[in-house]
């Protein structure tokens, strides 16, 4: 027999200890290359951040025509119901009648009338060099009305107020020159504010008013009480132009 031959052989490594047969450099370039793969947006998330802007934008358009035709579908129904009833168109300026009747709402508007209830909302003048207010009659003429950290009081029972907010401001003096009957004990020591003032008698023909949006409103507390014959009209309806989609 003649001599073996020998052959080489290859050592069996399993698959962890052939990583560390790897040549240095090739291991860094696997290394950068997996670094570099890692920071990249695989195709389908681009285009699903791509289909995202374009819902956003479709639904912004949506809302914006959702919105117009919801300004004049209000408009129409507002002229259809005043050409109908006789009454006069009148919109809402400024923040003072908020949340109930907001900036731009519609009033539908009758002449003055005969009688005036708690709670109506008049559209009157301070003086007659003053623009037209909005604003609602809390208490008439003869009425004890008074208000306390903000809670209405007429004839000394709690008035319901669903409509009114009291939030928003710091509370301010008022009412120190209106000269009405102050039904309090020590006049000297009267300090009233905003949101607390009174008891005090409103003067016959006269009327207090106030705004819904009492932060926001100028009204009875700063000027006292106002003539009912300044009073030009009734709101009887209102068409209040929502925004749409939120």
């Amino acid at each position: 027999m003649g001599p073996l031959a020998l052959r080489e052989t290859s050592p069996v490594l399993s698959r962890s200890e052939q990583v560390l047969y790897l040549p240095t450099q090739q291991m860094a370039e696997q290394q950068r290359k997996g670094r570099k793969e890692v920071g990249q947006f695989p195709p389908e998330v681009k285009r699903t951040k791509s289909d995202s802007e374009k819902t956003a934008r479709t639904s912004r358009r949506r809302r914006f025509w959702l919105l117009v035709d919801g300004v004049l579908v209000a408009i129409v129904l507002a002229i259809v119901l005043a050409l109908s009833t006789g009454m006069r168109i009148r919109i809402v300026r400024g923040a003072s009648m908020g949340p109930a009747l907001p900036e731009g709402t519609l009033l539908l508007v009758g002449m003055s009338p005969d009688q005036i209830a708690r709670g109506d909302v008049l559209l009157f003048r301070w003086n007659a060099e003053e623009d037209v207010q909005i604003k609602r009659a809390v208490a008439l003429g003869g009425d004890t009305v008074a208000m306390s950290r903000g809670i209405l009081t007429v004839n000394g029972r709690f008035h319901p107020e669903p409509y009114a907010s009291m939030h928003g401001r710091t509370p301010v003096p008022v009412l120190r020159d209106q000269h009405l009957p102050i039904l309090v004990r020590d006049t000297a020591d009267y300090r009233p504010t905003e949101e607390t003032w009174g008891p005090l008698v409103v003067p016959h023909g006269y009327l207090w008013m106030l705004g819904d949006n009492r932060p926001s409103s100028i009204d009875s507390r700063h000027r006292g009480p106002t003539a009912v014959t300044s009073v030009e009209a009734l709101a009887l309806r209102s068409v209040t132009m929502r925004r749409l989609g939120h």
